[in-house]
């Protein structure tokens, strides 16, 4: 069998055009995290022209447990505060990238009913985005569902990200969406899957009431409790409560069961209200919003890796996951684009959840601004790692 001995400064990889391969991704110093990788195509496959702006990434890397989360955005145009209760504590989570994420729930006692007070970060564009995209990882680990659980409480509920428009989102005139986690129904002591979408503005509230699958399937009173990937993506439509030409998807990934929801909106996006005066939104709180859930009674529960970006080319991206066929995938992480052309892209590597192993064995999948499958465009293999060749390292369409 031939072999062809890859070096970092070489920086050849599966699926190269020194194979005679129509797709190829390099790097030209490593695959460490923040390296770049760079994804090229003869012209067989179009990546389409537009590309992701990227509006706010929280990289984990380098930061430990009980550090405060900073406000810099290094690799986004947003600007980036602390709410009025000061910015997230940064917590253990084995299953979530880089094992940390920041730590979601109101900071007062249990008695507090109507307690509000939850440490965020407020995530503000200087124009309006009629598209975004984001993607991020949340966990409620099981060893903390018990103490939720025992509380005789209604309402309670968790909008991981909240995107409005305006000083504030709850005004029908000013657009708000949410995607929800949960909720525990005290009545009959057991969690309720929220919808897929929501919003405090008819008609975005009431398109899509499905399940978002989140409850464990075998037991009620307990939710996923593994590390969950959740994707949104948001194309408003140009008149106000109307799904025309608009276009949308949600997606959770289980880290043990792989995607068990994913839902697509081609022109059936509610995206505004009714009476909505602005199309899109400018900013985004992370969380959302916070009520009943509270940190002092051990009601624990994790966001890491978030990620937004905007524009016409706001769902392109490039994703590392775990399997050649994206659909089977149970982990994935997602690189941060410098550059996007219909036949290159170049983009750092983000190790994400595959901080402790590395993205070695891995493979690369390449999304276009429709949120397209473009290509799996190869295996990343080490800077000193034996592959075969040739038959063996072809790429191919899925």
């Amino acid at each position: 069998m031939i072999k062809c001995v890859v070096f970092a400064l070489l920086f050849m990889v599966i699926c190269g055009h020194a194979l005679g391969q129509d797709v190829s991704i390099s790097y030209s110093s490593g695959i460490s995290d923040g390296d770049q990788i760079t994804i090229t195509t003869d012209g067989t496959y179009d990546f389409g022209a537009n590309g992701p702006s990227v509006l706010y990434y929280m990289s984990l890397s380098g930061v430990s447990d009980g550090d405060t989360l900073g406000t810099d955005n290094q690799y986004g145009y947003a600007s980036v505060s602390a709410g009025p209760y000061g910015a997230p504590t940064i917590g253990s989570a084995s299953g979530l990238p880089y094992g940390l994420g920041i730590e979601i729930g109101d900071y007062e006692a249990e008695s507090s009913e109507n307690s509000t007070i939850t440490k965020t970060i407020d995530i503000v564009s200087d124009s309006v985005y009629t598209q975004f995209f984001e993607f991020y990882y949340f966990q409620y680990p099981a060893e903390n569902q018990s103490a939720a659980s025992s509380f005789d409480k209604t309402g309670w509920q968790v909008k991981p990200a909240w995107h409005y428009a305006g000083e504030s989102a709850g005004h029908d005139q000013e657009p708000d969406v949410f995607v929800h986690s949960w909720q525990w129904y005290a009545p009959g002591s057991y969690w309720i899957s929220a919808p897929n979408i929501s919003s405090n503005d008819q008609p975005i509230s009431q398109f899509d009431t499905s399940s978002n699958q989140l409850r464990n399937p075998s037991d009620a009173t307990l939710i996923r409790s593994d590390a969950i990937n959740r994707q949104f993506w948001v194309k408003c439509g140009p008149v106000a409560g109307s799904a025309t030409g608009s276009d949308g998807f949600v997606q959770n990934m289980s880290s043990s069961s792989g995607i068990i929801k994913s839902t697509d909106y081609n022109s059936s996006g509610y995206w505004t209200g009714n009476s909505a005066t602005i199309i899109g939104y400018d900013r985004v709180n992370l969380p959302g919003y916070v009520r009943g859930f509270h940190v002092p009674d051990s009601c624990h529960w994790y966001i890491s890796q978030y990620y937004c970006s905007t524009g016409p080319g706001a769902a392109a991206r490039v994703e590392i996951t775990d399997s050649q066929v994206y659909e089977n995938s149970t982990q994935t992480s997602i690189c941060i684009v410098s550059s996007w052309s219909a036949t290159s892209i170049t983009a750092d590597i983000s190790h994400g959840v595959f901080y402790a192993s590395g993205v070695e064995q891995m493979y690369v999948h390449v999304f276009d601004e429709n949120n397209d499958h473009v290509v799996m465009a190869g295996q990343i293999v080490g800077p000193e790692t034996s592959i075969s060749a040739p038959t063996s390292l072809s790429a191919r369409k899925l």
